[in-house]
């Protein structure tokens, strides 16, 4: 077991086991990361800023206030995990799965999510101001009071999507599939969005 106040900054830690372990307020920023499995982790408010998360195993981890800004977490495994208030701002997810995944009050600012599998992940009160979410899965993703302004959603998936009070101001949708238009408009703020190249299964 890893002490949730050890300093671990900058540290190798390549391919090891986290399994479980208690890593909340930890000092991981820098760290490398990659191949690791911190699987069921607590990484409640833990500091992962510029953390080489790639091809990790984040499978039911706690990342509650975690701080994760430029991480990179590119093809890392993060289904079911708790985002909750998590701050992901120029976080690298791309090819990142995280179906089932929590991201209530995350902040994904100029995130990139291309890519990304988020079916069926509930993103709730969530910023993704100029996020990128090229070839994003967001099959039956519950998407409510998200601001998805400026983003970049071309070639997306919101096939079954819950979309409620979504403000999609000027964001791109060229090739991006959803359910209805109707519904869509409902649902959504779409000031300045051109949906000329964009996907309906109904409504346009």
């Amino acid at each position: 077991m890893v002490s949730s106040t050890k300093s671990l900054h900058g540290q190798d830690l390549h391919r090891r086991n986290f399994y479980e372990a208690n890593l909340c307020d930890a000092d991981l920023s820098h760290a490398d990361l990659s191949r690791a499995d911190l699987s069921r982790a607590d990484l409640t408010r833990a500091d992962l800023s510029r953390a080489d998360l790639t091809h990790a195993k984040l499978t039911d981890v706690d990342l509650a206030h975690a701080k994760l800004v430029h991480a990179d977490l590119t093809d890392a495994n993060l289904s079911d995990a708790n985002l909750t208030h998590a701050d992901l701002t120029h976080a690298d997810l791309t090819d990142a799965n995280l179906p089932r995944a929590d991201l209530i009050r995350v902040n994904l600012t100029d995130a990139n999510l291309t890519d990304a599998n988020l079916t069926q992940a509930k993103v709730i009160h969530a910023n993704l101001t100029r996020a990128k979410l090229i070839h994003a899965r967001l099959t039956r993703a519950k998407l409510i009071q998200v601001v998805l302004a400026d983003a970049e959603l071309t070639d997306a998936n919101l096939n079954q999507a819950t979309v409620i009070d979504v403000d999609l101001t000027n964001a791109t949708v060229h090739g991006a599939y959803f359910d209805n238009y109707d519904e869509l408009a409902k649902g959504a703020t779409l000031n300045g969005v051109d949906f000329e190249h964009a996907r309906f299964s109904s409504g346009k």
